[in-house]
């Protein structure tokens, strides 16, 4: 019998967002929050307006957010962040 995915490169991409899903866990959730604003386009500006903080908070909760993923930009963040295999509405995500 052979093993259900015999492809490297699907057992690699499993293996990458197993890794990113266990790393999002541990965000708290206001860095999740803004992660999610990131990856919807919102500038820093605007998340700090949607989720009622000040800009300075956006920006250390964006510096969290790149030493826990070990990404340096938001042009980073964005596709890590749908490693996750996100499939939520944009309209879920803006909930916040």
């Amino acid at each position: 019998m052979q093993p259900f995915c015999n492809n490297k490169f699907a057992l690699e991409r499993n293996d990458i967002h197993n890794d990113a899903a266990l790393v999002y866990q541990k965000l708290t959730l206001q860095q999740q929050k803004v992660l999610q604003c990131i990856a919807l386009g919102s500038s820093c500006k605007a998340i700090a307006a949607k989720l009622g903080i000040t800009l300075n908070t956006v920006k250390n909760h964006l510096k969290h957010i790149y030493k826990k993923t070990s990404v340096n930009t938001m042009a980073q963040a964005i596709p890590w962040y749908y490693t996750l295999g996100v499939r939520e509405e944009r309209s879920k995500l803006q909930r916040y």
